[in-house]
């Protein structure tokens, strides 16, 4: 059974009986260079069963392609599911199963993407042995963002985003 099949099949956590279903990553991928880990899906791409479908991620992925290529450009979720009321990220943290940690471990990025502060908080306690580059995206101001804050942000966040996107890619090999 392939990653996405068991996505679509979980119910390993305490999050199901707050979702409607989960989202997997929308294709498989023989070789990627970068993985983009956002929080989890959105209302929108929850309603749609879209994952990385709604206007902010789109938009998002859209600057993220302009650096990286879109074909070894690989979109994914902390969470797979959208909770239908609202939970404490602690609670959300708990929960968390090991989805990512296997399409780590079967991908191989040679740089992880991180847009939210769930997904970072994760990283620190859970992957500190990986062997790849994380670059968690933060804002000069200090908060971890998500597409939806980047999308928001006008102007000077999506500028922000993309000078950071231009120093990532110089950084790497990618």
């Amino acid at each position: 059974m392939n990653i996405e099949s068991k996505i679509v099949a979980c119910v390993s956590c305490k999050l199901r009986d707050y979702c409607n279903k989960p989202l997997p990553p929308e294709q498989n991928y023989d070789i990627i260079d970068v993985m983009v880990v956002s929080d989890r899906p959105s209302k929108e791409e929850d309603d749609c069963e879209w994952s990385w479908g709604d206007r902010s991620s789109r938009y998002v992925a859209d600057l993220i392609n302009k650096e990286f290529d879109e074909g070894k450009t690989y979109y994914t979720y902390l969470t797979k599911c959208h909770s239908t009321v609202s939970l404490p990220k602690k609670f959300i943290l708990l929960c968390v199963n090991s989805f990512l940690t296997q399409e780590i471990d079967l991908y191989k990025p040679k740089i992880i993407l991180y847009l939210g502060s769930a997904s970072k908080k994760y990283h620190k306690v859970n992957m500190g042995d990986i062997r790849c580059s994380f670059f968690p995206f933060q804002y000069s101001e200090g908060f971890w963002q998500s597409p939806h804050y980047i999308y928001n942000g006008g102007k000077t966040k999506t500028k922000e985003f993309l000078e950071f996107l231009h120093k990532l890619k110089g950084a790497s090999s990618v």
